[in-house]
């Protein structure tokens, strides 16, 4: 068994560095220590070989939470250190780490920043169910699928989700021309920095990335507004029909009664004068 499942997680080890798995997690009893994900049991994981200065993205499309269910999220590599513990996940998802192999330098407060540098390593206990690789380190990408209610009558259910793993290099980052992008965020620039050569360096970037980011923002809240103005229109539309419907409705049964009325009252008329004439018998 363990060697089978071995196997399956080398080979998913060594998958291309972004993809999208879909993942179905049994449901486990609270408590139920066991049969949580660690690097003895990876039956609910994805393990991806890292070298120290990879940076891994990953996705989660989660769904809606069920009842009394918990679905946690579990990161960790081959000596125990947790990267990352999200608990209850919902919707989508995103977190980034790298292994603890790679060291930050004091110039890479961004990084750090971003990543959320709180870890330490732990001594390695226990045994692997993966062949080790030199200069490289396995991260498990777990899920618990942790059911509360212990009653009988309890229908647990498994958790389907989706993940996204992107896998890239640090140092290749770093050494990223941002220069070549500087085009595509010149209506960002001074007419002065657009007609001379522009230094367009990584602040820059984020910089302008961040206005496009608020401009987004507010075209979504445009839309947003404008979804909403939409969606009165259609409902004052709907209720101005029914209004309209209950007009005519109305209009169709008064004008039958007036009819029924003036009709009733012409022959009552035609009756009453044809008695009268019988009466003096001038008919």
């Amino acid at each position: 068994m363990f060697r089978a499942h071995a196997l399956l997680v080398c080979l998913l080890a060594y998958l291309p560095a972004v993809l999208a798995i879909g993942l179905s997690i049994p449901p486990v009893l609270i408590g139920d220590k066991k049969r949580y994900s660690s690097p003895l049991n990876l039956a609910n994981c994805v393990s991806y070989l890292t070298s120290k200065d990879d940076i891994i993205t990953v996705t989660i499309k989660a769904g809606d939470k069920l009842n009394s269910q918990l679905l946690n999220l579990n990161v960790f590599d081959s000596q125990k250190n947790t990267l990352r513990f999200l608990e209850d996940l919902e919707h989508n998802q995103m977190v980034m780490f790298t292994n603890l192999d790679y060291q930050l330098s004091g110039q890479d407060h961004h990084w750090k920043r971003l990543l959320d540098f709180h870890r330490e390593k732990k001594p390695q206990e226990g045994i692997d169910l993966l062949p080790s690789v030199p200069d490289k380190t396995y991260v498990h990408i777990c899920f618990d699928n942790i059911y509360l209610d212990k009653s009988w009558s309890f229908q647990k259910q498994p958790r389907e989700l989706i993940i996204n793993v992107d896998i890239k290099s640090l140092t290749a980052l770093k050494k990223t021309n941002y220069k070549k992008y500087a085009k595509y965020f010149s209506h960002f620039l001074e007419s002065d920095d657009i007609e001379t050569d522009f230094d367009f360096s990584e602040e820059n970037f984020e910089s302008a990335v961040k206005k496009l980011e608020n401009l987004l923002n507010e075209v979504s809240e445009e839309l947003d507004a404008s979804l909403k103005i939409v969606q009165n229109l259609k409902l004052h539309e709907r209720r101005l029909r029914d209004l309209n419907e209950e007009i005519f409705e109305n209009y169709i049964k008064t004008s039958t009664l007036l009819l029924f009325t003036i009709g009733s009252l012409g022959l009552i008329q035609l009756f009453y004068y044809k008695f009268y004439f019988k009466r003096r018998k001038l008919i």
